[in-house]
């Protein structure tokens, strides 16, 4: 369902099709606006309103995604001070021991007793 069929819908546009006037407020000074004019006014807000919704969710995703990449950074950087010294409040890496298995003892050589 498009924003044109919710609009379709909605009471305003039948009082929009007879071409009745609304008055707005004599004190501001503006001139009447019928139906129709007010009810493009009120569509063309509630697009406005849409796509604004829509844009700000894209900008969510992308500012989410570059606080991501910025904390990963930091982490990364963090990790990089670490080796090279201390970082206050930052555990300290496990020293990995490589398993080497020991080294093959070399045989005697077998003499032929007498």
């Amino acid at each position: 369902m498009t924003i044109a069929d919710i609009l379709r819908l909605l009471p305003f546009r039948r009082a929009a099709a007879h071409g009745e006037v609304a008055y707005a407020n004599a004190s501001l000074g503006r001139a009447p606006l019928t139906v129709a004019q007010q009810w493009s006014r009120l569509a063309s807000v509630l697009e406005s309103a849409i796509s604004g919704a829509a844009n700000a969710g894209r900008r969510q995703a992308a500012a989410t995604q570059q606080l991501d990449l910025a904390q990963y950074g930091l982490s990364t950087l963090g990790d990089e001070l670490a080796a090279v010294m201390h970082v206050p409040g930052r555990r300290e890496r496990a020293t990995v021991h490589p398993f080497e298995r020991p080294a093959a003892k070399p045989e005697k050589a077998k003499s032929l007793a007498a």
